[in-house]
């Protein structure tokens, strides 16, 4: 015969049971975290590298308008492109065409490094992480 054993409790007597009446504080997401469709990671970075006294809004917006810019152009073209095959080579996510740009931008060999006056300075590695943020900040 099974029982149920709800008397045994791992906690000891003294902890209460929580209050669900106290209204919980809930911490809001950061704005570079929040759920957004068109919210793209190498995009943010630039946005953080064009950031200047704080004023990440302005550099968002500037980004952005940016995009649309691009979206703009990329639209006219598809427009007047005559064929379909032509119509399906333009590429119209302006994220796409961002990440492209930045992809583009990285330094493709690595230094050697260079003595002067007695020391060594060596050249970054070339890693993925590093490779985006040299082209993002040149």
């Amino acid at each position: 015969m099974l029982r149920c054993c709800n008397n045994i409790s791992i906690l000891s007597v003294r902890y209460t049971h929580p209050s669900r009446l106290k209204p919980e504080i809930i911490r809001c997401l950061p704005s570079d975290q929040s759920p957004v469709i068109y919210r793209d990671h190498v995009v943010d970075k630039l946005i953080r590298v064009i950031l200047k006294d704080g004023k990440k809004e302005i550099a968002r917006t500037a980004v952005y308008d940016a995009l649309e810019i691009i979206k703009r152009r990329q639209y006219r073209q598809w427009l007047k492109a005559a064929t379909e095959d032509e119509k399906n080579k333009i590429e119209l996510n302006p994220f796409t065409i961002a990440n492209t740009a930045i992809r583009n931008c990285r330094p493709l060999m690595k230094l050697q490094g260079v003595t002067r006056g007695g020391t060594t300075y060596q050249s970054y590695e070339n890693d993925a992480r590093n490779l985006s943020s040299k082209s993002t900040s040149w």
